[in-house]
């Protein structure tokens, strides 16, 4: 399984968050930046060009503004309930 690293330590806003998400799946520019629009892209469609099974693994999670790391479980939340067939096609990972 693809391991994919994306470093949280400066993210200030909830667009810093979904352009790094966006870069490390390489979505294209069109890419919306909800939930509805990363579970669509990650689950459901070949719209990256990263595509599962693959492993995300969030790091420097710590000092991340409430919103952004409640977004971030609640992401990881969906993907788990949007997993089809209950595979783990896609793991994500939050880490301090």
């Amino acid at each position: 399984m693809q391991e994919i690293e994306i470093d949280a330590q400066d993210w200030k806003t909830f667009e810093d968050y979904a352009s790094a998400l966006r870069a490390a799946l390489r979505s294209p520019a069109w890419h919306g930046s909800s939930i509805d629009a990363f579970i669509d892209s990650m689950v459901y469609g070949d719209i990256n060009e990263i595509n599962s099974p693959y492993k995300i693994i969030v790091k420097n999670t710590k000092n991340l503004p409430k919103p952004i790391l409640e977004e971030l479980e609640y992401l990881k939340k969906c993907l788990l309930e949007n997993n089809p067939h209950d595979e783990e096609i896609i793991l994500f990972e939050i880490e301090p």
